[in-house]
Formats: C-alpha cells, structure tokens, sequence
C-alpha cells in the first residue's frame, strides 16, 4: 500500500511540472513564449537582432490568456485560442531552425498569431533545448 501510495505522488508530481515553450519568427522577427501551467501566450514583436541565441528586442508584445494545448498525435502539437483560432503549429523534427542561428530545434513551427507574429519558425522547451551542431572537420589526406 505504501508504494502504491509513494507512486501516485510521483505520478502527480511529474502532471504538475509545467512545460514552457519559446518559438522563434522570421520576417517581421518576433518571439512567442507559452506556459503550460498558465495558459499563457506571451509575444514579443518586432525583434531586431539575435546573436547567439539570445535577442536584442525592443518590449512590444501582448499576452493571450487561456491558450490551450492540443497534442495532434504523429509529434504535431498547437497552441489554439479561446475562440478556437490555431495560433501556432509544432511539429517534432529535431530539425527546426530559427533562420538566424546555426542551432538546430526540436520543433518546427508556424505562427499565425498576427501581423507581427506570423510566418515560419522553431520553438525549444525547458526539457527539449536547441542545440548548437557539432563542427565536423574532415581530413585532408
């Protein structure tokens, strides 16, 4: 009775954890952060400048509340409104690509959120990081 007991506070210790997802737009450059555990949706707009994963942005942005997470099954998972509007689509690629860096993200993504929120991109969570290539020398013989 115990472990099944130490079971089910584990269980639900790892239901609780909320998953927080940062996804990268080109053309106008923007920057979405979602948070599971809130249903949050939070933009940054018009980012001029990412170096090294980290952007030089200027603070326009807005915040949709009760933003719902829908799993779509084959690693298709979107961010869809209160009103039912799809804002963004991931797809798990493990070859996303934010079109400043050479990192390579574990989402693909499309945003469709508004004027300076769209276009195509790729998100990371705090579990699934982007990660920069290796450097592959060859040898010359």
């Amino acid at each position: 009775m115990k472990h099944l007991i130490l079971l089910t506070l584990v269980l639900t210790a790892f239901q609780s954890q909320a998953e927080t997802y940062t996804c990268y737009f080109g053309n106008p450059f923007g920057e979405v952060t979602y948070d599971s555990n809130s249903q949050i949706l939070r933009t940054i707009e018009s980012s001029t400048k990412r170096t090294q994963g980290s952007l030089a942005r200027k603070e326009k942005g807005s915040a949709i509340l009760n933003v719902r997470l829908q799993d779509s099954g084959n690693g298709e998972i979107s961010l869809i409104s209160n009103e039912g509007h799809t804002l963004v689509k991931m797809q798990r690629s493990n070859l996303g690509t934010d079109g400043f860096t050479n990192f390579i993200y574990p989402f693909t993504a499309t945003a469709a959120i508004n004027a300076d929120t769209m276009g195509d991109g790729a998100c990371e969570t705090n579990s699934l990081r982007a990660e920069k290539p290796e450097m592959n020398l060859i040898e010359e013989e």
